[in-house]
């Protein structure tokens, strides 16, 4: 993030965290319509990086539970509540879905037989609605665009998978700011893949989701004129074998 304050410019204010995890998860509860709400995973290796210093994340053998039936997405660690700084570690290596949002299906799905090499519109409306609900983005639903696309079929023997991709831009796009202060400007990008088995009663073998956002930003911080800019940038890849 860079910002200026009274026209003077001010040291920015860099976040970053990268991590790693591999583990043997297990499915403990799902929502009614299949999502996994609580899944705990035993950790086998696990690293974090910040401010380009890498270290170890969890000990193997650690049990990280993650349950997001209440919405938010909630650690435990051996089933104690997770301290914040890995809660926020977690986030980038662990994604659970919100039971009150939609599913991928209501949101990237089609309602008919699609081929390799089709394109549909992914459902504006539904995808605005959750991240609004969220309290992460405010935008309008007719300032959203976005398609799926069936990429290919890849061979598997007997489990062959569709690999699928989707995209979404978002322009005209703000976000939750301190009092006084107000997004002049924004736009949002997100790219997801999966590679999903053609018999629908097995899980994803592969998905990857990367968001960029940027956000120009100007108003009164205690009375003298403030502007930055925020630049957010969030990647997420996992696989899984059984």
């Amino acid at each position: 993030m860079t910002m200026t304050l009274a026209g003077a410019p001010q040291p920015a204010r860099d976040q970053v965290v990268a991590a790693e995890l591999s583990a043997k998860a297990e499915v403990l509860a799902i929502a009614a319509d299949g999502r996994e709400i609580t899944t705990a995973f035993t950790v086998t290796t696990s690293t974090v990086t910040r401010a380009g210093v890498p270290g170890e994340l969890l000990p193997k053998g650690t049990v990280i539970t993650a349950d997001s039936s209440g919405g938010k997405t909630v650690f435990s660690i051996n089933g104690a509540a997770a301290a914040p700084e890995l809660a926020q570690a977690l986030e980038v290596v662990i994604h659970m879905s919100n039971p009150k949002n939609r599913n991928d299906d209501q949101i990237f799905g089609s309602t008919t037989r699609r081929a390799v090499g089709d394109s549909w519109p992914v459902d504006g409306a539904a995808a605005v609605a959750d991240l609004v609900r969220e309290g992460k983005l405010q935008v309008d639903p007719a300032d959203f665009t976005g398609k799926t696309t069936v990429v290919e079929l890849v061979p598997g023997g007997s489990a062959p998978a569709l690999r699928i991709s989707a995209v979404m831009e978002l322009g005209k796009v703000a976000m939750p700011l301190p009092p006084g202060m107000s997004v002049t400007k924004g736009s949002f990008t997100g790219h997801f893949t999966g590679l999903f088995p053609v018999d629908v009663s097995k899980r994803s073998l592969s998905q990857s989701m990367s968001m960029d956002g940027k956000f120009d930003c100007a108003g009164d911080m205690q009375g003298k004129a403030m502007t930055m800019t925020i630049v957010i940038k969030q990647g997420i890849a996992a696989s899984f074998t059984y």
